[in-house]
């Protein structure tokens, strides 16, 4: 392990790298949901954003081979690729009482319209 000095970040390419990468898609996926949800997106949704494109980048295959691959010592199963969502995209949430069991009028809302933004 070699550390660089201070204000030195030119010698730690590859961190600095995947730091530009991960910054890059998050800007991205925050540009495109601005485009389509006019007022909602903002800067403050930043930090959920930099943790998807972190989570992308972490699991998706470079070569057969994805950085948690290389972290875990073993092939991170694919079928969670499947999982991935477009940030920003609107989701529906399922009323709590009908989650519980328990049952609703017939003309009340059933879910709340709302903005995918990671997993929880």
């Amino acid at each position: 392990m070699h550390f660089c000095g201070t204000n030195a970040h030119h010698q730690n390419g590859i961190a600095e790298r995947a730091i530009q990468t991960v910054s890059n898609i998050a800007r991205a996926m925050l540009l495109h949901a601005s485009m389509h949800w006019k007022n909602n997106v903002e800067s403050d949704l930043w930090p959920m954003a930099i943790l998807y494109a972190a989570y992308i980048y972490n699991h998706t295959p470079k070569n057969y081979v994805c950085p948690a691959d290389v972290f875990y010592g073993s092939v991170v199963p694919r079928h969670r690729l499947k999982d991935l969502h477009v940030w920003g995209c609107p989701v529906f949430v399922l009323d709590p009482k009908l989650q519980h069991g328990q049952k609703l009028p017939r003309w009340d809302a059933h879910s709340k319209k709302g903005m995918f933004v990671g997993f929880s």
